[in-house]
């Protein structure tokens, strides 16, 4: 699309790169990519997914992958609801839920 935007980048204080992509759906904003890096020493790899109305107010967010040998999956809803499900084989299981701003 004429309206996609990339990036690839690297950190510069220690290993790791990021990859974005920024595109249009319909009147929203997609902001997509994936990061990996280390964390306390673990290699880690993050998807994430964030959908933003035509004015950016985050309307809801993905992210998932892995931190080490854990399974990482957390979503984000602007409706005030706001999960960490555990992803196949994980043992994360906590789940919140926060006010609507």
């Amino acid at each position: 699309m004429a309206d996609d935007e990339t990036i690839l980048w690297r950190r510069l204080d220690r290993p790791g790169h990021e990859a974005a992509r920024l595109s249009r759906e319909s009147e929203d904003w997609k902001l997509a990519g994936t990061a990996v890096f280390t964390h306390e020493a673990e290699p880690c790899r993050l998807d994430y997914s964030i959908l933003c109305d035509s004015d950016w107010r985050t309307s809801e967010a993905v992210v998932e992958g892995w931190v080490g040998r854990e399974a990482v999956r957390i979503e984000i809803a602007a409706a005030g609801t706001a999960t960490r499900a555990p992803a196949a084989g994980s043992s994360l299981s906590s789940r919140s839920t926060r006010p609507a701003s």
